[in-house]
């Protein structure tokens, strides 16, 4: 009997421990979307020239950040090292 309740225990920890990472997930996704849209909201509502390229830049940069060892530093590094000439 008391193995049965142990074994209901593990199993409702790990459901708990499931659903905590999915809604990380679930937050990390919205999060995304709402840099995405607010990014080419700037991109629509820019004059052109140097504020459109800024910004579309910051776009590149956010998709480049979804893979998960990229961070904006790294980002940026790595678009320095290959700018055009």
């Amino acid at each position: 009997m008391a193995d049965v309740s142990r074994e209901g225990l593990i199993v409702l920890f790990v459901l708990i421990i499931l659903v905590l990472i999915a809604l990380k997930i679930f937050k990390y996704i919205i999060d995304y979307a709402n840099d995405i849209k607010y990014i080419k909201m700037e991109i629509r509502r820019s004059f052109g020239g140097g504020e459109e390229r800024y910004w579309r830049r910051e776009l590149s940069n956010v998709r480049w950040c979804i893979i998960p060892f990229m961070t904006p530093d790294r980002v940026k590094r790595i678009r320095r090292n290959f700018k055009k000439r």
